[in-house]
């Protein structure tokens, strides 16, 4: 290869390397706010929890537990908290059986260190902190 040949793929490498790392560290939007995806999977970590919402269940399975755990770790913004609620208050609503009594015991009983509120058709989720 000459020289200038040799330059033009090293820079051609250099800008495609230097692309490729300024895509990597774009923040990725959190799952829980970014829209209709991020509901889905809301509901797909907590949808082990509805036997124990429904009172068909004592205390809260172990898959339930894990979804409130993950959950919790995911929802770290006022954005996510409030994206969760509101997903959580539109999907509980049409089912009639659930006590949503039950739904702040969750953490206490899967001993996980975070405040649930209680998720019913009156929640305002804007004022969730």
């Amino acid at each position: 290869m000459d020289r200038l040949t040799l330059a033009l793929f090293f820079s051609s490498s250099l800008i495609i390397l230097l692309s490729s790392s300024a895509v990597l560290a774009v923040p990725s939007p959190s799952p829980l706010s970014s829209g209709g995806d991020s509901c889905d999977h809301i509901v797909s970590l907590l949808s082990p929890c509805l036997n124990y919402l429904r009172k068909k269940e004592d205390k809260p399975s172990q898959s339930c537990c894990d979804g409130a755990m993950k959950l919790n770790e995911q929802a770290k913004t006022k954005k996510d908290r409030r994206a969760a609620c509101q997903c959580l208050k539109d999907a509980l609503t049409p089912i009639s059986d659930v006590d949503p009594s039950r739904i702040p015991l969750i953490p206490e009983q899967c001993r996980i260190s975070a405040t649930m509120p209680l998720i019913d058709r009156n929640i305002d989720c804007s004022r969730i902190p």
